[in-house]
């Protein structure tokens, strides 16, 4: 019964148990790009190598060269990360999608289709992330190559919706011209890390399988982060053992939506990415990953 009345109250009031203290000031917030699309308009697409939608401010990282932009773009108070590469046309990092058309090839140059064609439950948006290196390693002139989200001041994740793209889907199912369909003993695996506000890494990693022995993510489901509760930031990389000595062989895409957590709406707001260049030396040694075909 102890247990009980928090989580009955919970449920019914719509507040927060944490640690066993119940947070009455804490509001749930779901991140779900609709917004964002409305701009977009329909079958569309942001990676960063175009003007962003009205909506969606977007601010340069200081690592900045050449002719590549490593910036942050904010969506409803969480923070993305993207690199843009205006040189070589080409991107890794967060994006946003409204791409529906699941006909067309599955190859890079479609490369921000949801499998479903669509956001969690049938939406029209949805965030496309996408972690590679453009084939030079950047890391050694101080670049930081990592897929981080930074969540607002005194949030509280709970989960996200993932799925994988039609691009990753149909080269892990099939094959293509770089790696072999996926078989017995083989997997694709998202990984998953957190930093807390004072660049403290939790004691966990999250690892989900986007693809292992014959399954392929096809769907739409719930990825839950509830462990990382307290956390600044997440960091996405990959693991796969289809890879040869340049590193994952599969496209290192994912597809996601609705993010869930909990907030006191009078101290929100976005933190500083000071973390950043934490997680991409930890990253670093997890070596190149996708490589385009030339």
């Amino acid at each position: 019964m102890k247990m009980f009345l928090p989580m009955l109250m919970s449920a019914v009031l719509g507040i927060s148990v944490s640690s066993g203290i119940l947070n009455a000031d804490l509001v749930k917030r779901t991140l779900d790009f609709e917004n964002v699309g409305q701009s977009l308009g329909s079958n569309n697409a942001w990676n960063g190598l175009t003007a962003p939608p009205s909506e969606v401010p977007v601010r340069d990282l200081p690592e900045n060269d050449w002719d590549i932009v490593i910036q942050q773009f904010t969506v409803d108070g969480i923070g993305f990360t993207n690199r843009a590469n205006q040189g070589y046309q080409s991107w890794y990092g967060f994006g946003i999608s409204t791409k529906s058309n699941t006909a067309v090839v599955p190859d890079y140059t479609n490369d921000m289709v949801s499998k479903t064609g669509t956001g969690a439950g049938g939406s029209s948006a949805y965030g496309v992330a996408f972690w590679a290196t453009d084939g030079f390693d950047y890391i050694d002139y101080g670049y930081v190559d990592s897929l981080v989200m930074s969540l607002p001041t005194g949030a509280l994740i709970e989960s996200m919706q993932i799925t994988n793209t039609l691009y990753a889907h149909d080269s892990i199912r099939n094959g293509d011209w770089l790696a072999p369909a996926i078989g017995t003993g083989d997997y694709f695996t998202l990984l998953i890390d957190a930093l807390d506000a004072d660049g403290n890494a939790f004691g966990t990693q999250i690892a989900f399988d986007l693809a292992r022995d014959n399954f392929v993510l096809d769907y739409w489901t719930t990825l839950d982060l509830s462990e990382f509760s307290g956390a600044a930031t997440l960091s996405f990389s990959f693991d796969s053992n289809i890879k040869d000595a340049y590193g994952i062989l599969y496209p290192a895409y994912f597809a996601f939506d609705d993010i869930v957590y909990y907030i006191d709406e009078g101290n929100a707001s976005t933190p500083e990415p000071a973390t950043l260049l934490i997680f991409g030396l930890g990253l670093a040694g997890l070596g190149l990953v996708r490589r385009k075909k030339s």
